[in-house]
């Protein structure tokens, strides 16, 4: 629950006048962490993160950042090939293609 409502902050910061006045000044990108797909389930099911992180990466597209950065835990597991293959599936766009470098 607490992850949803961090995401709900993170979105609604991203609509407030002052973010978009700042994002209309010049440079800037998007920094998020912790995706963690598995992590509510106890790697039984990252659908929930997977949920949050779909909401991110629409807002991410509608926003259109220079580029975006991710760090920290991207899955919860570091050998679940099925968490694995979710991050990318939703990391990458609607063809299965990477996305490409934007430029402004």
């Amino acid at each position: 629950m607490k992850r949803a409502a961090a995401l709900v902050f993170v979105l609604a910061l991203g609509f407030s006048p002052a973010v978009r006045a700042d994002r209309d000044a010049g440079f800037w990108f998007v920094q998020m962490a912790d995706t963690q797909l598995g992590f509510s389930s106890g790697n039984k099911d990252p659908a929930p993160e997977i949920a949050n992180f779909h909401k991110a990466v629409e807002w991410i597209n509608q926003v259109k950042p220079a580029f975006v950065v991710i760090s920290g835990d991207l899955i919860n597991h570091p050998r679940d090939a099925t968490q694995i293959a979710a991050f990318w599936q939703v990391a990458r766009d609607p063809a299965g293609r990477p996305a490409p470098p934007r430029r402004r």
